[in-house]
């Protein structure tokens, strides 16, 4: 009998050791992928590297060079003003042209709006008049001789508008034209474009503006 109580506590102690080790190896496993499921890991060998390719400016440079190409283009020069090459590239933007505005100088037409030298000995009443108009009247030398100078202009349309403006005031003043280096505006615009709506775009020009010189010519210009 003494026998099989002392059987009874060794194999009661060796049971209670085995469920003691396998509750702490469930333990330490549920730590382990509690951490590994917070903190995602990538092996080296694993991951892809992906790496940018060095751009070279000269390289960059020459192919622009390589897609410049010489096209068709038109050159609209003779414009005098500022204004009319404003007015030129606004037409053919709104014809989904791109035009481009250079200058180049050379001799041409300045209009100075002066004061008639009929009226010089009322100075202070024909100043007085034209004030009331907002024109203020300035002495400046004209080949070394002194005018009353109303307005200078490089479009003799603004000379006529400020003539317009006065009224009947404009008794008092006369349009002069000057030779002068001054800038002059060519536009640039249509590669490649049919010549049947050129055509149709230059009339139109040509009727709005007299002087305008329209010529095809080589153009450089960037591959699209």
């Amino acid at each position: 009998m003494r026998k099989w109580l002392v059987a009874f506590l060794l194999l009661s102690n060796a049971l209670l050791f085995f469920g003691f080790v396998m509750i702490q190896g469930s333990f330490k496993e549920d730590g382990v992928e509690e951490t590994l499921q917070g903190v995602p890991l990538v092996f080296v060998k694993d991951a892809q590297v992906q790496l940018v390719p060095r751009v070279d400016v000269a390289d960059s440079r020459q192919q622009d060079v390589e897609r410049e190409v010489v096209r068709s283009c038109y050159i609209l020069s003779g414009i005098a003003s500022k204004r009319s090459a404003d007015e030129v590239s606004d037409f053919l933007i709104e014809q989904r042209y791109q035009p481009l505005v250079t200058t180049v100088t050379r001799e041409g037409l300045m209009y100075d709006v002066v004061v008639n030298k009929g009226w010089q000995d009322r100075l202070e009443e024909v100043a007085g008049r034209l004030l009331q108009n907002d024109i203020r009247l300035r002495s400046v030398a004209r080949d070394g001789e002194p005018i009353l100078l109303a307005g200078e202009f490089d479009d003799l349309r603004d000379a006529e508008a400020l003539l317009a403006k006065v009224g009947a005031q404009k008794k008092h003043l006369v349009i002069q034209q000057r030779k002068t280096d001054k800038a002059f505006y060519n536009v640039r615009y249509g590669f490649d474009v049919g010549d049947k709506l050129v055509n149709k775009i230059n009339a139109v020009l040509r009727d709005s503006y007299k002087n305008l010189k329209i010529e095809k010519k080589l153009c450089k210009g960037v591959a699209g």
